[in-house]
């Protein structure tokens, strides 16, 4: 079961990061496959580098949404 999140209460920064980083996580493994790239180093790399341009982009989505620009 799902919790209701009590009235005027938004999702917190801390989820948009863990959300960014995920999707980043992805979208470094996929850039690297799409460059030819393999092995245990090149998905640190590549996994790393997209968990923190995600965290750091979901971060900016949170801040740009409670601004409301």
């Amino acid at each position: 079961m799902m919790r209701q999140l009590p009235s005027g209460q938004g999702v917190s920064r801390d989820t948009y990061r863990s959300i960014g980083a995920i999707l980043g996580l992805g979208t470094g493994i996929v850039i690297m496959s799409g460059l030819g790239f393999s092995g245990l180093v090149a998905v640190s790399i590549f996994g790393a580098s997209g968990c923190v341009a995600g965290g750091v982009a979901g971060e900016q989505l949170h801040a740009k949404r409670r601004r409301g620009s």
